[in-house]
């Protein structure tokens, strides 16, 4: 932080000075000092007000250019850095002439309705004029042709006669001014002669072909059609959305992972499947979900059990028993007893 040597006199509270009433009255404030007794008061409030105006300016040096304030005689460089902290100060606040980046909003007022902004180019010369021709109105319009577009107090966009307007590039109409007869609406329309293109004519994406111009023979239309030859794809072939396999690349028929397996007999489409399953121990029966290892695509068709009693004491107090196995494809209910809590299942269905 620069560093200030104009410092204050007499700041302290019931600092030995004048009040403002008695300085103002005071003689020798206008025609200075003569030959007497000097009093302090009144010497004291002639310094405490040339040093607090003295600080105040040196401190605003100080704070906007960054050098230091010494008392040292050198008014060249105080004068050099006094400018130096007006320029600085004037740059952070206020746009120079010679231009630059307006960050904040820029309101301009006038003392009439009908106030004109002129636009002008690095040259000096005039492009154009903002204006409010009448109240509620703005207008924008170009020196070099006279045209002009305006926002009226209803808000509706107008144009100069003969002025176009455009949206992405494609020029917009209206019921009093209509696109050209003779030519095709970009939205479509009916055509009285005949359409010749140096390129194709594409409906919905599509390319449309003719007699005279029928797709190559050597491409598979899109609608389909026959191969001559062998089809060779990096990638899978569908049939109406479905994969198609082939002998050399069969589809998985069987997964088998610890007790957890399952199978599916692709001429009938039965999906066979099951696991070993741990419910809860519960000596008033439990009925606990059993999750597929893949969904059914239609229902379960039927479910079995087999106890594995070994560490529930050989021996049984309930019959393990399913619900409706239409109410879920993808999980089943398994009731059972506290003795009957672990057992490989098995689901079939398709």
């Amino acid at each position: 932080m620069a560093k200030n040597e104009f410092l204050p006199f007499g700041l302290n509270s019931g600092a030995n000075v004048l009040s403002p009433t008695d300085w103002l009255a005071l003689s020798s404030r206008s025609a200075g000092f003569t030959t007497g007794v000097a009093k302090s008061k009144e010497m004291n409030t002639a310094w405490r007000q040339s040093s607090v105006i003295a600080n105040a300016v040196a401190q605003f040096i100080a704070d906007n250019s960054g050098q230091d304030v010494l008392d040292n005689g050198d008014t060249k460089t105080l004068q050099v850095n006094l400018v130096n902290a007006l320029t600085q100060f004037i740059n952070k606040g206020y746009l120079p002439l010679t231009g630059g980046t307006l960050t904040g909003e820029l309101e301009i007022k006038s003392n009439t309705t009908a106030a004109q902004y002129i636009i002008k180019d690095a040259n000096g010369k005039v492009q154009g004029s903002i204006s409010a021709p009448s109240d509620g109105y703005v207008r924008v319009t170009s020196n070099v042709t006279g045209k002009y577009f305006e926002i009226d107090k209803n808000g509706n966009f107008n144009t100069t006669t003969g002025v176009g307007v455009y949206e992405q590039g494609q020029r917009v109409y209206s019921p009093n001014n209509p696109p050209d007869n003779r030519y095709l609406s970009i939205n479509g329309g009916r055509l009285l002669g005949n359409v010749d293109t140096s390129a194709g004519i594409y409906e919905q994406g599509q390319r449309v072909y003719s007699p005279n111009n029928p797709p190559d023979n050597r491409y598979l239309s899109i609608n389909g059609g026959r191969v001559s030859g062998g089809l060779d794809t990096g990638a899978g072939l569908y049939e109406q959305g479905q994969r198609v396999y082939s002998p050399n690349n069969p589809p998985t028929q069987r997964v088998v992972s610890g007790d957890a397996w399952w199978y599916k007999d692709l001429s009938s489409g039965m999906i066979f499947q099951g696991g070993f399953a741990i419910g809860s121990n519960n000596s008033n029966g439990s009925t606990d979900w059993v999750n597929l290892h893949i969904a059914m695509p239609n229902r379960i068709l039927s479910v079995s059990f087999t106890l594995c009693n070994f560490l529930q004491g050989y021996e049984t107090t309930w019959n393990a028993q399913t619900g409706y196995l239409s109410a879920s494809n993808t999980s089943f209910a398994w009731l059972h007893g506290s003795k009957e809590r672990e057992v490989y299942w098995m689901a079939v269905g398709y």
